[in-house]
């Protein structure tokens, strides 16, 4: 896979405003979380960003550890100042995670950039880090006609995601034809509307 460091950084830095680079929180996220509160939690945010969902569950009185190999992106959500985030900088694909560690563990849209070997790790070290009856929440662009799709990147199916969780239990799943504005890696710096075929899955980690 291709080494897209640069242009993630170069994405940080050059947008402003007070929305962040990729937008709001994902709606299924908060559509769970209001369904299945947690009284308090620890969460990881693996390939966080500048922090669209951190900030929002650092905010609803959570622990996260935000974890991304972009120091631009880590830079903005220290920038708020929130004393319940800790951020990371770290390539997830090659990290480990201490076992056991997590009520919940999110990795949302990177799967495409980490190739298949980067996303099974990920999800490894997911199910890993997450405590007994925990919560792994992934979202990923799937294989789909029409779609904004680079050719370098790895886009997974759901069964083929959902076969490493074989031994879990599927809390929530749907997948959504979504539409979005962000600079791309062959958009030329400018911010391009597309859409991506978007599938969100919600798994728990079986009690003993």
């Amino acid at each position: 896979m291709p080494d897209t460091r640069q242009h993630y950084d170069r994405l940080y830095r050059l947008h402003k405003g007070p929305i962040l680079a990729f937008g709001l929180p994902e709606t299924e996220l908060l559509r769970f979380l209001d369904a299945f509160p947690f009284k308090s939690a620890d969460i990881a945010d693996l390939c966080c960003g500048d922090g669209r969902h951190a900030l929002e569950l650092a905010r609803r009185g959570y622990n996260v550890m935000a974890v991304d190999n972009s120091i631009a992106a880590l830079e903005k959500i220290e920038k708020y100042g929130l004393s319940n985030i800790k951020t990371a900088k770290a390539d997830i694909t090659k990290s480990r995670l201490a076992e056991n560690s997590f009520d919940l563990v999110m990795c949302v849209f990177s799967f495409h950039e980490l190739g298949l070997e980067g996303m099974e790790h990920i999800i490894h070290e997911s199910k890993l880090a997450t405590k007994l009856d925990g919560i792994n929440y992934h979202a990923f662009f799937a294989l789909h006609e029409g779609t904004y799709m680079r050719r370098e990147c790895h886009y997974p199916d759901e069964a083929a995601v959902l076969h490493l969780y074989n031994d879990w239990r599927i809390i929530r799943r749907s997948a959504v034809l979504m539409t979005h504005t962000h600079i791309t890696p062959d958009s030329g710096g400018k911010g391009d509307t597309h859409q991506h075929y978007a599938c969100h899955l919600f798994l728990q980690k079986p009690s003993l």
